[in-house]
């Protein structure tokens, strides 16, 4: 930021006396006659002028028996004041450091800088120097605004749902039930998607997923400045389902553009469930064919299978899964 302000300068100057000695025309009458005032001639003639002086001794005017020499004239005066004051800009500029800002949810949008005008400085100019800009496509991707609440078996229209996003899901097999919600913890806010299996064999605790199900949220994305190369990057927590290394790639985050998959995250080999986990930075290469495309990320089961929840399945103690871990698949995402 430049900022300006004026102020006076007190300019001084010296200013000196110039005497201009003009000569005088002289009469001289000649005679005899003696006074008291006496013309010194034997030191130069009339011819000679002022400038053949070389010092104070070779002239010298006796008037009354006084003597005047050069030296006996007033020194210059030295007088101060105000000469036609000069404006003059002072600068300097005031700076708010690093900011990381987003224009989808309007963070760090707006900042303020605070101006010296208790001593006159007024904003002339400001500017904003940008890096690292990047193109949000996926917009609300924090999930920071909407309405709170679930949906059972979504469809595309939905109640209650984070701005910007709708949910979708397919059903396999009637003895399922899918759900996505929209929640907030202690200000943090997420979504989830979640299958949940009837019991197959009442009285035996068996829960059986099956393939073809799944349950995704999905946000039409504007694809404007055109690009093929994209950076995906999410956080999910692994809440409900079975831990067992037998279960590998049989259910799955997944995130689908246009309708095809660009990103796997398999759920029953991770390490535990109930933390979040850092999906990274997920470089996605697609051709989009139109200026607009179809964003998809959520739960998909591709194989069909049986869960007992009177097992132990992740090996983490000796106590068995139990129904909530093998009734249900729950996934947070955000």
């Amino acid at each position: 930021m430049h900022v300006g302000k004026i102020k006076n300068l007190r300019v001084f100057a010296l200013c000196f006396l110039a005497l201009v000695v003009t000569p005088l025309p002289m009469l001289f009458d000649i005679d005899s006659t003696t006074t008291n005032s006496e013309l010194l001639l034997d030191s130069f003639s009339m011819e000679d002028g002022f400038d053949t002086l070389t010092t104070p001794e070779k002239l010298k005017i006796m008037n009354n028996d006084e003597i005047w020499l050069p030296s006996d004239y007033e020194p210059a005066l030295h007088k101060e004041g105000i000469l036609d004051p000069v404006q003059v800009e002072q600068s300097g500029y005031s700076m708010t450091g690093n900011i990381s800002a987003r224009t989808d949810t309007m963070v760090n949008t707006e900042q303020s800088l605070t101006i010296d005008t208790a001593h006159d400085w007024v904003v002339s100019s400001a500017q904003v120097d940008v890096t690292n800009l990047e193109k949000l496509y996926v917009v609300n991707g924090s999930f920071d605004e909407g309405n709170l609440g679930y949906t059972v078996n979504p469809n595309g229209t939905l109640t209650n749902y984070p701005y910007g996003w709708s949910a979708v899901s397919n059903n396999a097999n009637p003895d399922q039930a899918q759900q996505v919600s929209y929640e907030d913890s202690n200000g943090a806010r997420f979504v989830s998607v979640q299958n949940k299996a009837n019991e197959s064999n009442p009285g035996l605790n068996w829960y059986t997923h099956y393939n073809g199900t799944y349950v995704l949220w999905n946000q039409t994305i504007s694809i404007t400045p055109y690009t093929e190369e994209f950076l995906l990057s999410f956080d999910f927590l692994y809440l409900k389902g079975p831990i067992w290394s037998a279960l590998q790639d049989y259910f799955s985050i997944q995130v689908f553009v246009d309708g095809i998959s660009v990103f796997t995250q398999d759920l029953p080999t991770l390490s535990e469930r109930g933390i979040w986990y850092d999906s990274g930075t997920i470089s996605v290469n697609k051709t989009i064919p139109s200026e607009t495309a179809m964003f998809m990320i959520g739960l998909v089961i591709d194989e069909t299978f049986l869960v007992d929840s009177d097992l132990d399945y992740d090996d983490a103690d000796v106590t068995p899964d139990g129904i909530i871990n093998c009734q249900y698949i729950t996934v947070l995402l955000d």
